[in-house]
C-alpha cells in the first residue's frame, strides 16, 4: 500500500516538480488564492465607488492593473513547477535580447495605449459618465469605461464607440459635462431686413425664458444689474436677412435637444402671430423667345 501511495506522488516527477499530483494541487491552490484575492479587491473597489468616491477612473484602472499583475504572478508560479521550462532558462537568456526587441515592437501600440490610459486616469480630463466630444474625429458620446487599451463611448444613437487610449490622450477633447454649471447652446435664426428687430428680440427672449427646461445662469449680481437672461444679438448680415444669435442654457447636454426643439417651435409660432418673416432664397427663371422656339 505504501508503495502505491509513493508511486502516485512520484508519478510524473521527471516532468513536474514533486510529481504530477503535487503540481496539480499546488497549481489549483495558487489559482484559487489569486482568484479570491482579485474578487475581494474588485468588491472593495466597487463598494468605494458606490459610496461616491471622486476618482472613479483611478480606482477602476488600478483595480484592473493589480488584478492583472496577481494573475500574471500566479501563472508564473504555476509554470515554475514544470522542469522543462526551467531547463530552457539558459537558452532563453541567450535570446532574451532578441525576444525583448521583437516583443517591444509588437506590443508598442498596446503598451502606448496602457500608458495613455494611466495618464487619462491620473489627470482625469473627463470622468466616467461625462459627455465628451472629439471634434477632429467628428464623434461624441458618454464615457462608459476606460480599459488598458481603449475608452468606451456610448453615443446619442445608443451605439458603442471604441477609441484607443492614445487617441484620447492626443486628441482635442470637449467635456460637455460641467459640475454646478448649466450647458449652454447657442442658436441662430434669421429675419427679413424690414423686420422690427426689437420685436423679434422680445419674441425670442420670451420663448427662451418661459420654457420649463431653460436655466437662469445669471448670478445674483447680474440679476441686480438687470442683465437679461437671454441676450439676443444681431450676429451677421446675410444675403437675404439678418441673423440673430442667442443662448439657451439647460441642466445637461442631453436636455438641450428637447429644450432647443421646443424653443424653435415656439419661435416659429410666435413669429407667424407677430408677422415676422423668416427669409429664404427665391430664384426666378426667365425663358427667352429663342429658347422657346428651339423647343
Amino acid at each position: 500500500m505504501e508503495e502505491i501511495e509513493t508511486s502516485i506522488w512520484e508519478y510524473g516527477s521527471n516532468v513536474f516538480s514533486g510529481g504530477l499530483l503535487a503540481f496539480v494541487l499546488r497549481s489549483a491552490a495558487v489559482l484559487i488564492i489569486a482568484a479570491v484575492i482579485c474578487r475581494i479587491l474588485h468588491k472593495t473597489v466597487e463598494k468605494q465607488i458606490q459610496k461616491g468616491v471622486k476618482n472613479v477612473m483611478v480606482f477602476r484602472y488600478l483595480d484592473r492593473t493589480v488584478r492583472t499583475i496577481i494573475y500574471a504572478i500566479a501563472i508564473l508560479i504555476v509554470l515554475s513547477g514544470i522542469k522543462s521550462l526551467s531547463s530552457l532558462s539558459t537558452a532563453f537568456l541567450g535570446v532574451s535580447s532578441i525576444l525583448a526587441v521583437i516583443l517591444g515592437l509588437a506590443a508598442q501600440e498596446t503598451f502606448g495605449n496602457y500608458i495613455s490610459g494611466v495618464l487619462l486616469t491620473v489627470h482625469q480630463p473627463f470622468k466616467i459618465g461625462d459627455m465628451v466630444a472629439l471634434p477632429e474625429k467628428n464623434m461624441s458620446g458618454w464615457v462608459q469605461e476606460v480599459t488598458f487599451r481603449h475608452t468606451v463611448l456610448r453615443t446619442y444613437e445608443n451605439t458603442t464607440v471604441i477609441v484607443p487610449n492614445n487617441l484620447m490622450d492626443e486628441a482635442v477633447i470637449v467635456d460637455m459635462e460641467t459640475e454646478d454649471k448649466p450647458y449652454t447652446k447657442y442658436l441662430d435664426i434669421s429675419v427679413a431686413y424690414d423686420t422690427d428687430i426689437e420685436k423679434a428680440k422680445r419674441v425670442i427672449s420670451n420663448a427662451v425664458i418661459t420654457d420649463e427646461g431653460a436655466v437662469d445662469f445669471r448670478s445674483e449680481e447680474q440679476i441686480r444689474k438687470n442683465v437679461p437672461q437671454c441676450e439676443v444679438k444681431v450676429w451677421e448680415f446675410l444675403e437675404s436677412g439678418v441673423q440673430l444669435h442667442f443662448p439657451v442654457s439647460c441642466h445637461t447636454y442631453l436636455d438641450s435637444f428637447a429644450v432647443c426643439s421646443r424653443i424653435r417651435e415656439r419661435i416659429l409660432v410666435d413669429f407667424r402671430k407677430e408677422g415676422i418673416v423668416i427669409p429664404y432664397p427665391v430664384r426666378s427663371i426667365y425663358m427667352s423667345q429663342s429658347s422657346e422656339k428651339a423647343k
